[in-house]
C-alpha cells in the first residue's frame, strides 16, 4: 500500500512538473508568423485572410 501511495505522490509531481515547463515554454515560444499565423487562425478567418490578399492585389495593380 505504502509503494503505490509513493507512485501515485510521484506521478502527481511528475504532472505538475510538465505542466510548468509547458506554461512556461508557451511564454517563451515567439510569435508565430506568415503561413504558421494563418494556420493558427479559427477557419472563418483562415478563409477570408486569403481572399482579402487578393483583394489588396488587385486594387495594387490597377
Amino acid at each position: 500500500m505504502r509503494h503505490l501511495r509513493n507512485s501515485v505522490l510521484i506521478g502527481l509531481i511528475v504532472v505538475l512538473a510538465a505542466s510548468f515547463v509547458r506554461d512556461e515554454a508557451e511564454h517563451l515560444a515567439p510569435a508565430p508568423v506568415g503561413a504558421a499565423r494563418l494556420l493558427l487562425l479559427p477557419a472563418p478567418e483562415r478563409i477570408d485572410m486569403p481572399l482579402l490578399t487578393i483583394r489588396v492585389r488587385q486594387v495594387a495593380n490597377t
